[in-house]
């Protein structure tokens, strides 16, 4: 205990003289050599944390910017998927727009619907749209889209929902004639590979173009509305009927919006 007491008045004393001697400027030159002889290591660690703190600098820099990228990134893609759906709206109003102009200049009765579900392949040719017996639809009515083209026909109807099969359906057979000329014939669907105009009779002058609409005489739907175009013509010579390959005049793949003709 008393070692202990001695060396802590020892270590007292000894930093008393230190502080006086300093005090006296008799500390001058040892200091000096003392301090020369560490710069060199107090510049060496001097500089060594800086070029430690201007790593980290540059780490939480790159950090920073891999962050800022990352937001830009995920800014970006909600752009994108709000543009694509500004973009499907504006078409839709548009087709919209066409529509119920076209719809003031039609003869008969329709009904706006919009599709529930197509095959987006083409492979099935029946279509399930948002209207049904309730919008007064009925089995047979005519389909058309937004230009007026014909589309198909209801072969299906519920209570808020129908189902009509497009005209290149292999069960879809239309009474038809060619626009500006006499004589009738038959529009069939060729099972989703297009349309065919047939029966007709050997002495009908047809040529490639002509317009196919329906000619009425069935009362399933009104004269007038336009199939198609003819296309090449299929049957022979020695035949007793000509038969033609028939151009859609509807985009039968690229529709959103239909129109039902329930009165005419």
């Amino acid at each position: 205990m008393k070692k202990k007491r001695l060396k802590f008045f020892f270590a007292v004393f000894l930093l008393s003289g230190l502080i006086i001697l300093d005090g006296f400027g008799f500390l001058y030159l040892p200091k000096s050599l003392l301090f020369s002889a560490t710069q060199p290591a107090v510049g060496f660690v001097s500089n060594l944390a800086g070029k430690i703190k201007g790593a980290f600098g540059v780490f939480f820099y790159l950090g920073s910017l891999v962050s800022d990228r990352a937001e830009l990134l995920r800014e970006k893609k909600r752009l994108s998927s709000e543009n694509a759906a500004l973009k499907l709206f504006q078409q839709e109003n548009e087709e919209l727009r066409v529509m119920l102009g076209i719809r003031k200049t039609l003869p008969y009765t329709t009904v706006g619907a919009q599709v529930v579900t197509k095959d987006p392949l083409g492979v099935k040719d029946q279509v399930t749209i948002n209207r049904g017996r309730s919008d007064g639809l009925s089995p047979g009515n005519a389909v058309i889209d937004q230009y007026g083209n014909l589309l198909g026909a209801i072969r299906e109807v519920y209570e808020e929902t129908a189902v009509f099969f497009l005209v290149t359906d292999g069960s879809v057979k239309i009474d038809g004639s060619v626009v500006g000329k006499k004589g009738l014939g038959l529009i069939t669907g060729s099972h989703s590979l297009g349309l065919t105009f047939e029966l007709l009779t050997q002495n009908f002058s047809a040529q490639t173009g002509n317009q196919i609409i329906t000619a009425g005489l069935t009362g399933a739907m009104p004269a007038g509305i336009l199939v198609g175009f003819l296309n090449q013509q299929l049957s022979g010579e020695s035949e007793l009927f000509q038969k033609f390959s028939v151009t859609p005049a509807s985009d039968l793949k690229n529709f959103r919006f239909v129109m039902v003709i329930t009165q005419f």
